[in-house]
């Protein structure tokens, strides 16, 4: 394009036409761009900015068109319209912004813009709510006045009434508001009440009740740091029926929740910089979320996993936690697959203790540390396709009574931390199958009779196999089993324990032993495969 810049009668005019054909800034795209200027005689400038297949974190629009004026210093937005397919949304941005305040501090003018957005124009704010979509019949009409250097917030209307936040997650599909009361003026925002629900799978949760205030505080348009939300909000106590798709179906209960404290979150390089290292060093940041939560009569279902459970790898905006969790009856964990990658450990169907000690979820969002032991009470977890069923601390004597190495202790899950920002389930349990060989005998010696033939005799053994789990899943030190055989109407250990890798030098089992093992345990069609590969020198 062209740009021309000439003095006339002592003042200077402006002309110019420029395109930029597919541009690209911070991963932002846009096809092809139009920028016109021209000063008139009002000593002023017209700008018009059109941009066309513009694509801003992952939102799509067709065109953009802006209208602005320069004059006096100020920036004057006459309008700003975006389309959408068929759909054009215009006079979204309106008012005035004093360009001359950026650079020079000693100046005091004053922000004087206004946003609006109805109903289906809220898809608009996608850009800023990355992998998300957003559908709304709400209402928002924002001004933003005061100084750059402190900017105030206010609305006059501020009605998010069924919008609803869609996001890609294994667990919640969606953010459905149901009801919104707010009120937002000079940077507080209160919420009267704010009802949602989470979409999971095809039904939504029990609403979400909160309410309480917000406050932007510390934020400049002239030097971007950073924003701080001083928070003081408050979740209405919940009991309802709870289903959220491959996690947990039953009862819930929510009490005492709420959030308060400040919430930074920095803008600039340097504040990201300073808040990262403030995480790294587990400094207290952030506000505080509270509550207790408790489950009944319900099911906890667990997802295949085949490493340690990372926290975060990036780190993100910092809440403080103290929450209380309750298991109080009849709530089961199960899985409906092999629980762990490698096969080794299969499914889970494992009922909690009723009335377990509440565990403590503390830390921070960053840093999370759960503090308490979950105990287990019956059921079975499966190893190489075969049913070990939990032992009681009664049950347990009958085996260790004649094994001095061993005392009956509770089953139990906790977690532990093996770095910083990696957790891992800790098992301790102790669980026991009975195998049953049968083995038929002929005889070919006649007995006293001639005429009768030995008849075939089937003799069937019990062998009982424990499988001893203490420390990681991950962890194939964590695991032995032992073999026990009824000998003077006690059960004794019969040979070796089966230690599928030394805790000390690291020496995993014998491949020979390890046969022995799987095939002894093994279910009888795949025992028989296994003695066919056996055979065959496989």
């Amino acid at each position: 394009g062209h740009v021309s810049l000439q003095l006339h009668d002592g003042k200077y005019q402006l002309a110019q036409d420029l395109q930029i054909k597919n541009g690209y800034l911070q991963g932002q795209s846009t096809s092809l761009i139009k920028i016109t200027a021209f000063s008139n005689a009002f000593d002023s400038i017209s700008i018009n900015v059109s941009a066309t297949d513009i694509r801003v974190i992952g939102a799509g629009y067709d065109q953009l068109n802006l209208a602005m004026t320069v004059s006096s210093g100020n920036l004057y937005f006459q309008n700003l319209a975006l389309t959408q397919g068929r759909k054009e949304i215009r006079q979204i941005l309106t008012g005035s912004f004093p360009l001359y305040s950026l650079w020079d501090k000693t100046r005091d003018d004053q922000i004087n813009l206004r946003l609006r957005l109805r109903g289906e124009d809220l898809v608009l704010l996608t850009p800023f709510l990355a992998g998300t979509e957003i559908a709304s019949s709400g209402n928002i009409d924002i001004s933003l006045r005061g100084s750059p250097d402190k900017p105030l917030l206010s609305a006059a209307r501020l009605d998010l009434t069924n919008t609803y936040i869609g996001m890609d997650n294994p667990y919640i599909q969606g953010i459905l508001v149901r009801r919104s009361d707010l009120r937002l003026q000079d940077n507080e925002l209160r919420i009267n009440n704010l009802e949602i629900s989470l979409l999971s799978g095809e039904h939504y949760t029990p609403a979400l009740n909160l309410s309480g205030l917000t406050r932007l505080s510390e934020w400049s348009l002239l030097n971007p740091e950073k924003i701080v939300l001083q928070t003081d909000l408050q979740i209405q106590d919940i009991k309802e029926r709870l289903a959220i798709s491959n996690l947990y179906a039953g009862d819930f209960e929510l009490r005492d929740a709420g959030l308060s404290g400040d919430l930074i979150i920095p803008l600039s390089v340097e504040a990201r910089a300073k808040t990262d290292k403030l995480i790294r060093a587990n400094e207290p940041l952030g506000p505080l979320l509270t509550g207790s939560a408790s489950f009944a009569n319900g099911s906890l279902y667990l997802a295949a996993v085949d490493k340690p459970v990372k926290i975060k790898d990036e780190k993100v905006l910092s809440v403080l936690l103290n929450i209380d969790l309750g298991i109080k009856n009849d709530v089961r964990v199960l899985s409906t697959d092999s629980l762990l990658a490698s096969n080794l450990l299969g499914q889970i169907n494992i009922s909690l203790r009723d009335n377990n000690p509440p565990v403590r979820i503390n830390g921070s969002t960053n840093y999370l540390h759960i503090d308490g032991r979950i105990y287990l009470d019956d059921g079975y977890i499966s190893f190489i396709n075969r049913k070990f069923t939990l032992l009681s601390l009664r049950e347990q004597e009958k085996y260790f009574q004649t094994n001095p190495a061993r005392r009956p202790q509770d089953n139990y899950i906790e977690f532990t931390e093996t770095d910083r920002f990696t957790m891992e389930p800790h098992l301790a349990v102790v669980a026991q199958t009975t195998v049953y060989d049968t083995q038929i005998v002929t005889g070919s010696e006649m007995l006293v009779s001639e005429d009768i033939m030995t008849v075939p005799q089937t003799i069937t053994t019990e062998t009982d196999y424990l499988v001893f789990i203490d420390g990681s899943i991950f962890d194939l030190s964590s695991v032995t089993f032992e073999k026990y055989k009824k000998e003077n109407m006690a059960m004794v250990l019969d040979g070796e324990p089966y230690v599928l890798k030394d805790k000390i030098t690291g020496q995993t089992i014998d491949q020979y032993r390890f046969q022995e093992l799987t095939y002894a345990i093994s279910p009888p069609l795949l025992r028989s495969a296994l003695a066919l590969a056996r055979g065959t020198g496989t």
